[in-house]
């Protein structure tokens, strides 16, 4: 009953594009042919070695990049104790000490 309501009231000037693709043989609709067969086991074989390959080559390269940001920053976090960029006399922070600057302490 609900589909023959929904029928009866639908606009006969509708149209959707996936229209356009559909077949009809003396007025009844033909299915389209399954696309899941498209490609042989070969073939499906080939694509996935292809996928493995890519995404193992991306993972070398995300890891050069990572070394390469690892070298940069070497010196952030390695031995630094609280006692190395902090002054004995009046516990303030020495810049010099913390990034090995050689300019003047500014007081």
């Amino acid at each position: 009953k609900v589909l023959r309501k929904k029928a009866a009231n639908r606009n006969p000037d509708e149209f959707y594009f996936a229209m356009q693709k559909q077949r009809t043989n003396d007025g009844v609709h033909i299915a389209n042919e399954d696309l899941s067969n498209k490609y042989t086991q070969d073939e499906l074989h080939l694509m996935k070695t292809q996928d493995v390959k890519y995404v193992a080559m991306k993972a070398s390269m995300e890891a050069k990049k990572v070394e390469k940001l690892r070298a940069t920053l070497h010196m952030i976090g390695d031995g630094l104790g609280e006692d190395d960029a902090m002054d004995d006399d009046d516990d303030e922070f020495d810049s010099r000490r913390a990034f090995g600057s050689g300019g003047k302490k500014q007081e």
